[in-house]
């Protein structure tokens, strides 16, 4: 090696040195700057009489500003956002200036939108909501707030938080999954109590009841010819245990499917293994409250037309005995994950809705949803006006009309004033076998100046204001909404969100045109989008009308007058007979 390549070599070496050490120095550098202001805030926290002194407070606020300004985005940095955060709304509460409030939110905002997977953005979003609740005394935007922590922060042990939060604001209950977590993470077995089943010739529910929330894997085999053996779904529960009660074999003997065994496989695995007759596709849930484990199992396309034209399934596949029929009220889906079979097992099946337009059997039967009802009044307008009220009025006058002028079948979720979950309103028209689910609420604003119709349809929330509506309809349910990303993104692979959003656009445009023949001011708020629980989980278009804000006064005198709801009516049913004649004309191409 000449002198001049080692000459070079040194100089390099020296460089990487120098360049590492100018680094660390600023690290450190950094480290200290934290260290300081740290140790200024637990001095003031320890300190009464200088929390009185507002530049106390700014002066430990100004140390974290010096390490942000260092290494912006450094984990130190991360931490800093939160502690100024915390400060503003610690100096808030002593001075009241609605400007400490708002500092307070800004920095915790900025954690969550800088650093959205840092854990500690999990934290900072349920103060937001927090602030909104307790300071901002808004219940519907501290809803959202929380909101977010399940949509962003699913894995987050800030859930639990957030969750009872909500539970809070809503007046419901705290889902038990919550308490039930901790029992899984000890490794606590889940007790299984019993299999149910429901079943029509194009479709079956097997039903796995739990005392507790449990882990599960689903695997599926395909047929053995050689040892006779059908193809098998298989599910294995762990950690759990069976009930010596429990039947270990289910006959079904349709079908889809032959019968469901279920045995202790190992002393922390229960096996339950689903005989396969003859399925197109399956989707697993995992239900809450109480903890259950669902399989819905779909026929072939060939199978599903029959059944949707009206044949009636023979009584020797309906399940008799109320032990094991699948009650409406276990439809609460909290997770969901939809497979197909192996391909060359069976043809891609399509949606109801898609089938019907290549069929051409346009819309026969149409289910109509009642919000609220029972304990849960809904909304409540100026003038003592309840939602569920209204809107049982509503749905009966637009069952009577659509019936009239259309020909097509209604079915109502509820005809008297009786609590029913959210989940079980779409269990009912899917049930039913319905073409399309119209579900119908009332709108509430904390400003009563705001009025207008609007409709929506299932999807992720466009907007904050999308998002309120949907909190707020969403409060009555016990649905964990960690799950809902899941959930929509299963529909948006499967589902009739294109379908929905034109026959949401088709009611809306009709509905406001048929009140302006009338009355003057009707504001059009237009179709939107929003994760609505309702909406989750049905086989076919489905939307949801906010037919007026009845927190305002005059949108709640007109939701009084029999002449204008009946003009109402008879826009939503304009709306749904230009649906028809779309799908009937498409599946005459």
């Amino acid at each position: 090696m000449n002198r001049r390549l080692k000459y070079l070599l040194v100089s390099l070496l020296s460089l990487v040195i120098i360049v590492s050490w100018f680094q660390s120095a600023g690290a450190a550098s950094n480290e200290v700057l934290f260290k300081y202001a740290e140790q200024a805030k637990i001095k003031l926290e320890k300190n009464k009489k200088a929390q009185a002194y507002r530049h106390n407070w700014l002066n430990v606020i100004d140390r974290y500003k010096r390490v942000l300004k260092k290494s912006p985005t450094s984990k130190r940095a991360r931490q800093s956002l939160l502690a100024i955060g915390d400060l503003y709304l610690g100096l808030y509460k002593r001075s009241m200036l609605t400007a400490d409030l708002n500092e307070a939110m800004d920095y915790y905002r900025r954690l969550t939108k800088r650093f959205p997977r840092e854990p500690l953005a999990a934290e900072a979003q349920v103060k937001i909501g927090q602030i909104y609740y307790l300071h901002k005394k808004d219940k519907d935007r501290a809803y959202v707030e929380f909101l977010k922590v399940e949509l962003n922060h699913p894995k987050s042990n800030q859930v639990v938080e957030a969750q009872k939060w909500m539970a809070k604001i809503s007046g419901m209950p705290i889902p038990k999954t919550v308490t039930q977590e901790s029992a899984v993470l000890r490794g606590a077995k889940a007790m299984v109590k019993s299999i149910r089943h429901w079943s029509t010739p194009s479709y079956t529910r097997v039903v796995i009841d739990l005392d507790q929330v449990t882990k599960f894997k689903d695997h599926l085999l395909r047929p053995d010819p050689k040892q006779n053996k059908p193809m098998r779904l298989y599910l294995d529960l762990k950690p759990s245990k069976i009930d010596p009660k429990i039947k270990e074999v289910v006959p079904i003997a349709n079908r889809l499917l032959r019968q469901v065994r279920i045995a202790q496989h190992d002393s922390k695995t229960v096996r339950v293994v689903l005989d396969i007759g003859n399925i197109e596709t399956y989707r697993i849930f995992a239900l809450s409250n109480p903890f259950r484990i669902v399989v819905d199992v779909t026929g072939r396309p060939k199978e599903q037309a029959v059944a949707k034209a009206g044949q009636k399934p023979s009584s020797k596949h309906e399940s008799k005995t109320s032990s094991i029929a699948e009650p409406l009220t276990d439809l609460k889906e909290t997770a969901s994950k939809r497979k197909k079979l192996p391909r060359g097992q069976a043809k891609e099946y399509p949606d109801q809705a898609s089938l019907a337009r290549q069929l051409g059997l346009g819309v026969k039967k149409i289910v109509i949803d009642p919000g609220h009802g029972g304990k849960d009044c809904g909304a409540t307008g100026v003038t003592g006006l309840r939602e569920k009220d209204l809107t049982l009025r509503v749905a009966k006058m637009l069952a009577k009309k659509i019936k009239k002028d259309l020909g097509i079948e209604c079915i109502l979720t509820r005809t008297k004033d009786v609590f029913l979950p959210l989940e079980e309103r779409t269990a009912i028209a899917n049930t039913v076998g319905a073409d399309l689910f119209i579900s119908i609420h009332a709108n509430a604003h904390r400003d009563r100046r705001i009025h207008g119709i609007e409709t929506y349809f299932l999807n992720l929330a466009t907007d904050e204001e999308a998002m309120r509506v949907a909190a707020r309809e969403n409060a009555t349910s016990t649905k964990n909404m960690s799950d809902l990303e899941l959930i929509l993104n299963d529909l948006m692979l499967n589902s009739k969100i294109t379908e929905s959003s034109y026959l949401a656009k088709e009611i809306q445009i009709r509905m406001v045109k048929s009140l302006e023949t009338k009355y003057k001011n009707v504001k059009n708020m237009g179709v939107k989008q929003a994760p609505f629980y309702v909406l989750i989980g049905a086989n076919m278009p489905s939307i949801l009308l906010e037919l007026a804000f009845i927190s305002n006064k005059t949108d709640e005198n007109r939701m009084r007058n029999q002449h204008y709801l009946n003009w109402m009516s008879k826009g939503i049913v304009e709306g749904i007979k230009n649906y028809t004649k779309s799908v009937k004309t498409a599946g005459m191409k």
